[in-house]
């Protein structure tokens, strides 16, 4: 009985070359996306949330230029306002713009499945939910928190862009507010 599991094992690699492309697609993904399931969530959501805050600066910082320039000085009534409002969103809103976020996923996606195989093929790790010290230290987790970092690098970018002043600035005055003890 071990004989012929060995025997199937060893003759595993030819089987898998004699499917047709669709089962080794899906096999691959399989392999090298389900453990990266949770963090490609992550990152999409981050990603989202930075294209909104950038289309939010790009907005202001386009009506902002209409008001300075004079464009609004024909506006008769809230209508023609959101008529305005409307204009200056097409003018921010590109499907360029949404192109290069799909291109932000997908790049980043593949980059986390190019560290995946490295983790698995050259380091010997798997990305798994425990709490071993090597799996915290892999590189999938530290592209990960990389790119993590990026992206909220420039979603307070943006953010700093829509508000006046510093918003890091304003989040340590609020805590310094709240933890400070009254005599």
């Amino acid at each position: 009985m071990i004989e012929k599991l060995f025997a199937r094992i060893l003759s595993l690699p030819e089987e898998i070359m004699s499917l047709s492309i669709i089962p080794k697609i899906f096999a691959f993904f399989m392999f090298f996306v389900r453990p990266l399931y949770e963090f490609i969530g992550v990152l999409v959501v981050f990603v989202i949330i930075d294209m909104i805050t950038s289309i939010w600066a790009q907005y202001k910082q386009v009506k902002r230029r209409c008001h300075e320039s004079g464009e609004k000085r024909k506006t008769k009534g809230e209508g023609f306002y959101l008529f305005w409002c409307g204009r200056i969103l097409w003018r921010v809103i590109k499907g360029e713009r949404i192109i290069e976020t799909v291109d932000k996923i997908v790049a980043y996606s593949l980059s986390l499945m190019i560290c995946v195989v490295f983790d698995y093929y050259v380091l010997r790790i798997i990305i798994e939910d425990s709490a071993n010290f090597l799996i915290l230290v892999s590189l999938t987790n530290t592209a990960f928190v990389l790119i993590l970092a990026g992206e909220s690098r420039s979603i307070l970018r943006n953010l700093n862009k829509v508000t006046p002043g510093n918003i890091l600035k304003k989040i340590e005055e609020a805590i310094g507010k709240k933890t400070k003890r009254k005599p």
